[in-house]
């Protein structure tokens, strides 16, 4: 059984594309990078919304 600190893949820990520059915790790299995206989602989400809105007036 592994510890929670341990990574489940020791190589993704290693994985430069995971590492911040600036921060050598790939894991709060990987955090910003779940938050953006769920950034992105959100945005995407309200898009939506506004072009179904709009297509709905259009068609009054």
């Amino acid at each position: 059984m592994r510890k929670n600190s341990e990574p489940a893949d020791k190589s993704s820990a290693e994985n430069p594309m995971l590492k911040d520059e600036n921060n050598p915790d790939p894991l709060i790299s990987v955090e910003n990078l779940h938050r953006e995206v769920k950034e992105w989602h959100n945005e995407h989400d309200t898009w939506l919304q506004d072009a179904d809105q709009w297509q709905r007036e259009q068609k009054l």
